[in-house]
């Protein structure tokens, strides 16, 4: 569990999640201005991203990731002033250990 904050900035990652295949993670946010956001994980040089989002300024949701490995959720802001991001994310229903 771990709080989202970021002050405008043109990108904004929350990075290395560590989660187990099964897990589910929760998040919320809001943006100062409408934003691209996604959560992905990398597998060798490949960018796997099972959420994306085109300018959202708030979300509430959450994603049951299939593999283990470090998750990232990104945000990319529309113009180079940058943007706030606030909110936070939850591992839930986290995989037998």
């Amino acid at each position: 569990e771990g709080a989202i904050a970021f002050a405008r900035k043109a990108v904004a990652e929350q990075l290395g999640l560590p989660l187990l295949a099964g897990d589910t993670l929760a998040w919320h946010f809001e943006s100062s201005a409408a934003a691209d956001f996604n959560l992905h994980d990398h597998v060798g040089t490949k960018v796997n991203m099972p959420v994306q989002r085109k300018a959202v300024k708030r979300e509430r949701r959450q994603h049951s990731v299939e593999r283990t490995n470090d998750w990232c959720l990104t945000w990319t802001a529309p113009h180079a002033n940058g943007i706030t991001v606030t909110g936070a994310w939850q591992v839930k229903n986290r995989a037998a250990r």
